[in-house]
């Protein structure tokens, strides 16, 4: 999900109150933000934590988004509190602009959050490969003996080479970015709920192409592959629009 702040501005709107309310509206409780034109640091918009990277050299910066107060884990006993979003229960583990990982710790529960933006798909075989190793090589070492939940842009196309991590709902055929991306859900014991049938409802992209309008998908949400057995929807929500006046990611 993308900012647009100077759009936003001369339509008279702050963008950052305006998603929030968009976000609250959909009654969404964690969300990762890519291209957010923030600057480092913590705060609050209307019901969200936000937690911003930071932005530096022509990279936008990526942010984390979570419902305060509101109940990640209920009991039926009545005698304990739900364990919920506040701002004592995070650490930041890593940043830099193109990835956020944050610790949620409370009581016995402990989540690995990360926001990503991986290099654009058209970048040198290199630098591709080596920002999805060292992606993984994070994420692989701050979410040991934890629960992971990612949300990225991955600039990849996955879905035509399944496996535990990804099922064919929408398939793409695989790239380079898609196989390193691959590889990374496969070392970290991720899933993409939106590759499974049964799970994903109607239309599968994320992105539309300004040069020739195709529609494709970048953009997913991975959790731990052991939450398979778990009841799970996926769908995308075309009007939460991050104050965007062109389509672009939904």
């Amino acid at each position: 999900m993308r900012h647009s702040h100077d759009k936003a501005v001369a339509y008279g709107y702050e963008p950052p109150a305006l998603l929030a309310n968009q976000l609250k509206q959909a009654d969404v409780h964690f969300a990762a933000i890519q291209e957010a034109r923030t600057e480092a640091g913590f705060l609050c918009t209307g019901p969200y934590l936000r937690y911003s990277s930071g932005a530096a050299k022509g990279h936008l910066g990526v942010e984390l988004w979570f419902r305060a107060i509101h109940p990640v884990v209920t009991f039926q006993d009545k005698g304990f509190e739900a364990i919920c979003f506040e701002p004592r229960a995070f650490v930041v583990l890593e940043k830099d602009p193109r990835r956020l990982v944050l610790l949620f710790k409370q009581r016995g529960l402990q989540i690995v959050f990360a926001s990503l933006h991986a290099p654009h798909r058209g970048s040198a075989e290199s630098e591709l490969t080596e920002w999805w190793q060292g992606t993984e090589e994070i994420l692989f070492r701050c979410a040991r003996g934890r629960l992971l939940v990612v949300g990225a842009d991955c600039n990849a196309s996955l879905g035509s080479v399944e496996s535990s991590s990804i099922a064919g709902v929408g398939a793409e055929e695989q790239d380079l970015a898609g196989e390193l991306c691959h590889a990374f859900l496969k070392k970290c014991q991720l899933w993409a709920p939106a590759t499974c049938p049964g799970v994903q409802d109607g239309p599968t992209w994320t992105f539309a192409q300004r040069r020739n309008g195709a529609l494709i998908r970048p953009d997913y949400v991975f959790v731990p592959a052991e939450w398979k057995h778990g009841h799970f929807a996926a769908w995308t929500a075309p009007d939460i629009t991050a104050v965007n006046m062109t389509l672009d990611h939904i």
